[in-house]
């Protein structure tokens, strides 16, 4: 994929990908959580492998994965 094409996902979702930092945790950027969501998309890669790469929890990569599920 091309940047201009991730750049222009990246603009039509950033508003419903974006999440706050709170006192507990930093909020992953919103660029990242995209990449992380088109990663899983074209590799199908398991989740635990997902986490692993990005270095994330395991339970957030499955958190993408659910709401992309509950996007279709």
């Amino acid at each position: 994929m091309g940047k201009e094409v991730f750049e222009m996902l990246y603009g039509l979702m950033a508003h419903r990908i974006r999440r706050r930092d709170t006192i507990m945790r930093r909020a992953i950027p919103a660029k990242k959580r995209l990449m992380i969501t088109l990663h899983w998309l074209a590799t199908g890669m398991r989740f635990k492998d997902l986490a692993d790469s990005w270095a994330i929890g395991k339970s957030t990569a499955q958190a993408y994965g659910y709401l992309i599920q509950q996007q279709q």
